[in-house]
């Protein structure tokens, strides 16, 4: 772990633990609870894959998304099992490709790939195809983003007419208000 932990490292190290606190709480049985929260888990405050990896050594980020990938390995029943190289090559890609991910999001992906949302195996888990799906997952999650953000801006819309509602004189008073003046004059 880093000698000096920034504010944000420190707030990561303060919720979870250590990496394999991290590791134990982000485990693949939760990848079925951020598919039941959507919107927590785009929006909530896990950390990203970059917050995890300034806060965690590299290693112990890639044993996490190396537990993710073992998880689907094990759930697609594939024949041709992948080499620890390959397994290890895929995880630092994912790290550093798909890096602004948090945690939950990446959780949500292999839900979904294991839902067959973004294609099925035959026999062997293409690493290509992982990346191709993580793809599809990022429009996918940009879609989600932008629809909460329009949610958001809708509610704050809202509020605002809210607002502007209670300030303001209602149609007939304002009416009456004006008929008084005139008569005054």
């Amino acid at each position: 772990m880093p000698q000096k932990l920034s504010e944000r490292t420190r707030l990561v190290v303060n919720r979870y633990g250590d990496g394999e606190s991290f590791a134990k709480k982000f485990n693949p049985s939760l990848q079925v609870v951020c598919a039941q929260n959507l919107e927590r888990s785009f929006k909530g405050n896990a950390p990203s894959l970059a917050l995890l990896g300034e806060t965690y050594p590299d290693e112990q980020v890639n044993t996490w998304i190396i537990a993710q990938l073992m998880d689907l390995y094990k759930f697609a029943g594939v024949k041709e099992k992948p080499t620890f190289q390959q397994v290890l090559e895929l995880s630092v890609m994912i790290r550093v490709e798909y890096y602004y991910l948090k945690a939950s999001e990446l959780l949500l992906f292999f839900f979904k790939l294991k839902a067959g949302e973004y294609g099925t195996f035959y026999g062997v888990v293409d690493p290509m195809v992982i990346m191709s799906a993580l793809i599809e997952f990022k429009a996918y999650r940009k879609r989600q983003l932008e629809k909460y953000d329009r949610e958001e801006q809708e509610r704050q819309r809202e509020k605002r007419y809210e607002k502007q509602d209670k300030n303001s004189v209602p149609f007939p008073d304002h009416l009456e208000f004006l008929k008084k003046i005139m008569e005054s004059e």
